[in-house]
């Protein structure tokens, strides 16, 4: 497989977006949608940094994230004035047409902000603009490979009021160098030195390689939660082959609102997704694969009969204090305490009967001001 000096793979764009593509613009223009309904109203401006951008497009004519998000803050009158677009391509050739790709949208020469798209080889000297940044912004980092992304970059991004980011992690490739002395160099760049060593102390006497994957994701969301204060969300993309993991979309936020919301949009691009609990991840594989025994809400229930034992909170107090502990949305938590509230193993003011019905009518709502009392609480 040749790649360009970039760490790009040559000819990534000339044909259709793979499936692991289009699931990806689905996760990152779907937050932004979001991103934008919440920092960019009320005249407030927000801004969209690309740092990877590609051209724009594929050869098969399907537009990739820059364009589609570069049409939907066109066509709406709202983003319009509110919007800030950088987008960023290091190679040269693909920088052009990326250029063209964005003058062609219609009507964006009616943004207030007019876009930059900038020709710019991506490194840590980065990082002190990034840092700077005075617009809030939702940033996305995509180099295909790691090459010109390090964790010192990200947590620069993230450091600014208001700014979220999701990036690639090529978690193929770093899982491959990591144990390697020859291939030290880009690995140090992108953990820094001291992580690195101490990640290849620790992975070496681990054989599987689930255990192997979990470790190397912790030491990434471990470093921008404790250098940024960011809360962190990943979701991965296992190959047909063997079901190892090629990559990961690493979300990172400082908002916990925010970051349910994510949950959510994971959740929904997941491949498995059963009773609303969602594996974060694209596997091929579950596409044939049976419905499994049990309900993952069971895991649902069992977590906050046990963490919550003796305790009564609100539904909303619960959700937010999940926040950054689970995998698991709102909606899951919500059907599981249903279920428990059916079974009589927690309680719930207003009670079922004096709550609407959800659309359907078939169970009861469960509004977020609603108190939920774990066993052992006075009532």
């Amino acid at each position: 497989m040749k790649r360009h000096k970039l760490g790009v793979q040559e000819g990534f764009f000339d044909y259709s977006p793979r499936d692991s593509s289009r699931l990806k613009r689905q996760i990152v223009t779907e937050y932004f949608d979001y991103y934008m309904r919440v920092m960019a109203r009320d005249g407030k401006t927000a801004g969209y940094v690309d740092l990877f951008a590609g051209p724009g497009g594929y050869g098969s004519g399907e537009e990739s994230i820059p364009l589609v998000i570069a049409r939907q803050v066109a066509s709406d009158p709202r983003l319009r004035g509110s919007v800030k677009l950088w987008l960023n391509e290091g190679n040269r050739d693909h920088f052009q047409t990326l250029k063209s790709n964005i003058d062609a949208v219609p009507d964006i020469d009616a943004l207030v902000h007019k876009p930059r798209v900038t020709p710019h080889l991506i490194s840590d000297s980065f990082a002190p603009k990034l840092s700077g940044m005075r617009t809030p912004s939702f940033i996305f980092a995509d180099p295909c490979g790691y090459k010109g992304l390090s964790l010192r970059l990200i947590t620069a991004a993230l450091k600014p009021y208001g700014n979220d980011c999701i990036f690639f992690l090529n978690y193929n490739r770093i899982n491959m160098k990591i144990s390697y002395d020859t291939m030290n160099e880009s690995i140090n760049d992108f953990f820094e030195e001291s992580l690195a060593d101490q990640l290849r102390a620790e992975i070496k006497s681990l054989d599987s390689p689930p255990e192997r994957e979990r470790v190397i994701l912790a030491a990434v969301t471990g470093t921008l939660e404790r250098q940024a204060g960011a809360k962190c969300l990943t979701f991965g993309f296992r190959t047909r082959e063997g079901g190892g993991t090629s990559h990961h979309l690493v979300y990172a936020t400082k908002n916990v609102r925010a970051l349910i919301q994510m949950k959510r949009i994971y959740t929904k691009a997941s491949s498995d997704q059963t009773d609303g609990v969602g594996s974060l991840d694209y596997d091929p594989k579950d596409a044939t694969s049976t419905l499994p025994l049990f309900s993952p809400l069971e895991d649902v229930r069992l977590r906050v009969l046990h963490a919550y034992s003796g305790r009564t909170l609100t539904f909303d107090e619960l959700v937010v204090a999940e926040a950054s502990t689970t995998a698991f949305t709102d909606t899951a938590y919500r059907n599981a305490l249903l279920d428990l509230e059916e079974e009589k193993r927690v309680t719930m003011n207003p009670t079922a009967e004096n709550r609407r019905f959800q659309a359907g009518g078939t169970r009861r709502s469960l509004p977020g001001k609603t108190l939920i009392a774990f066993p052992g609480c006075e009532n």
